[in-house]
């Protein structure tokens, strides 16, 4: 229970900061909608997507655990393993992604923790990297900050609804058009490939 509480505790100070300012939408296509603002506490901007989705909670959570096929829908992942499975609700992994030539991949250590709420048919997700978790590869670059928050709510018996936050530091130098990779065709595309994974589930 106290886990729990201080999970929902998280996601509450997450959602307030990043609720200063203006969200600016940056693409809609698909019925994906991707937004994207800056925040008081975070180098660089935060990113919204908002979606409807065809599927279920349990078929968006099969997919999520399945760490090792992220990189089938997960924008530019290059590698992505388990390094831990801490309970049925908690998961340890390790995911590298591919940056465009010439800067350096970026790699990242996350705590992924599953909050289910099956009497109103929702889900929480909370996923945060880690430091000092794994030794650094040298022709990587270990992401700065890293936090990513899903909403996910039930609206029928074959569709959700989701809305999912994340925020990042990708460590060390990056140009500005590299960056804007992230804040809209990266969020766009990892969700339309969700959504097409979801229908084939």
């Amino acid at each position: 229970m106290k886990k729990i509480y201080l999970l929902s505790i998280g996601v509450i100070m997450a959602f307030n900061a990043t609720s200063q300012g203006e969200w600016k939408l940056n693409k809609e296509r698909n019925g994906i909608k991707v937004y994207s603002k800056k925040t008081d506490n975070a180098k660089f901007k935060s990113v919204k997507v908002v979606c409807d989705m065809e599927g279920s909670i349990d078929k968006l959570v099969a997919v999520l655990k399945n760490i090792p096929n992220n990189k089938n829908w997960v924008y530019n992942t290059k590698k992505s393993y388990i390094i831990k499975n801490v309970s049925s609700n908690e998961i340890i992994y390790y995911e590298e992604t591919e940056m465009p030539w010439p800067l350096n991949n970026r790699d990242v250590i996350i705590n992924m923790q599953f909050k289910r709420n099956d009497a109103y048919k929702t889900l929480t997700i909370e996923a945060n990297g880690l430091q000092g978790q794994q030794e650094i590869k040298k022709e990587n670059v270990r992401l700065g900050y890293f936090k990513g928050i899903w909403q996910v709510t039930t609206k029928d018996s074959n569709h959700i609804n989701v809305t999912f936050l994340l925020t990042i530091e990708p460590g060390g130098s990056i140009p500005s058009w590299a960056y804007n990779l992230f804040l809209s065709a990266g969020p766009y595309n990892t969700f339309n490939n969700l959504a097409q994974l979801l229908k084939k589930s």
